[in-house]
């Protein structure tokens, strides 16, 4: 029996990962029944081009939709609370896009909530700014790198705009048996976009784009992963490697688990944590905060 998705927003990042689950060749294991937009014809325009049978023009409509087991939620970062909220009680799995809420105290609702509905719940990568929008990615990296373990303590510095924006962000954090990590954002000049992790036997280098990498380089030997082909272009670097997201769901609604362990809920506290106190040294402040 297939899985079946409904999609909340119509913008480039649905459209990645919608053709990414679209392409895998295993016919009849997603079946996407409806997109919900703010705005119904783009709702409309959407499901024409991706073949998908009902097009709503309000999240309401989508999650009273009895058809739909799972959502992924694609909507700007200052939506997910609301949205993912809104999913959850009406008894959806949900897939969360980056960044998985603004804050702690939002995290720690959505995962509360999918408890007591017994929903599964998964975080993906304008609450806007580098830390939430770039910097995500190298907190996840450091996540799974020290499995999700908190620092003891962090160090940011930043520069904001004119509108208290967050531009710049460069943090060193410290973890105990003598570990560290240093990670930086920039919006507004290209980093290298490099993730190298030193131990005491070697380094592994991941190169640029680091969070949806094809290529590991070890002292030893240079490790090759290339993504199979999508039935139609993607707006993404490497937006073909979506799939293994939905493929990820699948397995755990199969089993019956409430998240997954690749991307365990503590992890997403933790990452959440590392944002909310990085903001907090360069003064960014959100309305939901």
């Amino acid at each position: 029996m297939a899985t079946k998705w409904g999609v909340i927003s119509s913008g480039k990042i649905s459209h990645d990962f919608v053709t990414a689950v679209q392409s895998i060749p295993e016919s009849g294991q997603h079946e996407f029944v409806a997109i919900a937009a703010r705005n119904l014809d783009s709702a409309k325009e959407f499901a024409t081009s991706h073949n998908i049978p009902r097009a709503y023009g309000s999240y309401e409509e989508l999650a009273k939709d009895p058809d739909i087991e799972v959502v992924y939620i694609g909507t700007v970062a200052s939506h997910h609370f609301v949205v993912g909220k809104l999913m959850l009680e009406h008894g959806k799995h949900v897939l969360m896009e980056k960044p998985f809420t603004l804050n702690l105290k939002q995290t720690k609702t959505l995962i509360e909530i999918a408890r007591r509905e017994k929903r599964f719940l998964m975080e993906k990568s304008v609450g806007g700014g580098t830390i939430l929008d770039l910097g995500i990615y190298t907190i996840n990296a450091i996540t799974m790198v020290y499995k999700g373990e908190k620092p003891k303590k962090i160090a940011a510095v930043g520069h904001l705009n004119d509108d208290g924006v967050d531009i710049t962000m460069s943090s060193s954090l410290l973890y105990g048996n003598n570990r560290t990590a240093s990670i930086a954002s920039n919006a507004l000049a290209e980093f290298p976009n490099d993730l190298v992790v030193i131990g005491t036997k070697g380094q592994i280098r991941i190169p640029s784009p680091f969070w949806c990498p094809t290529t590991v380089i070890t002292d030893e030997k240079t490790y090759e992963f290339p993504l199979p082909e999508t039935i139609r272009p993607c707006n993404f670097t490497n937006s073909s490697g979506l799939r293994f997201e939905a493929m990820e769901v699948r397995e755990c609604l199969k089993k019956g688990a409430l998240e997954s362990e690749i991307m365990p809920l503590k992890d997403t506290e933790t990452m959440t944590a590392i944002s909310d106190e990085i903001r907090r040294q360069l003064g960014v402040v959100f309305d939901a905060d």
